[in-house]
């Protein structure tokens, strides 16, 4: 995984906003059963929002390996978080 300096001061929506100009267009939140073998993570960002537990998610920058799309993938983390998210990511990285 690679971090970039850069972004660490953006907010949420800026980070994403940043990632579609750098070709991450797709919304992988929205892919039915992804097959996580597909996929791999190409960068990392935590945004920790000390004033609201609720706002603290994890972005992650990643590609389709076979059909080359870019996207990204929003989760919360703590008690917010989707279970179901470890499967996709499980192996990337």
């Amino acid at each position: 995984m690679e971090f970039i300096s850069d972004m660490q001061a953006l907010t949420l929506s800026q980070a994403i906003n940043a990632l579609k100009k750098k070709g991450y267009t797709e919304d992988f939140n929205l892919v039915k059963h992804p097959n996580q073998d597909e996929y791999e993570i190409d960068e990392t960002f935590r945004f920790d929002v000390l004033t609201d537990p609720g706002d603290q998610s994890v972005l992650y920058a990643m590609h389709n390996k076979r059909t080359k799309v870019k996207g990204v993938l929003v989760n919360g983390f703590g008690i917010y978080s989707d279970g179901d998210l470890p499967h996709l990511l499980k192996g990337s990285s």
